[in-house]
């Protein structure tokens, strides 16, 4: 599915006009990175929770000469689906 199917589908299911839901499409993820960001999670009802995660540095190697390398610490937005969501999945 497109930007454009999910914009179509939104406006023929809410009976708003297109370009108001590709406003409303083109603010959400920065929402959702100012939330994440600020409070650390943002829960969707009946889709999932994005949270802030932070991985410590470590050691790793690399996988051509075998060489010890120092992978250093970063934060990364995870994704965890709702339950229901899952389960809907699974019956497709």
């Amino acid at each position: 599915m497109t930007r454009e199917d999910m914009v179509a589908k939104l406006a023929e299911g809410t009976g708003i006009m297109k370009k108001d839901i590709q406003k409303i499409l083109d603010l959400l993820p920065g929402i959702i990175r100012d939330e994440v960001g600020n409070s650390g999670s943002v829960r969707y009802s009946g889709l999932g929770t994005f949270s802030l995660v932070k991985r410590e540095a470590r050691q790793g190697r690399n996988p051509r000469s075998g060489e010890p390398i120092s992978i250093p610490a970063k934060m990364f937005v995870k994704f965890k689906p709702h339950s229901n969501f899952l389960q809907d999945l699974r019956k497709i």
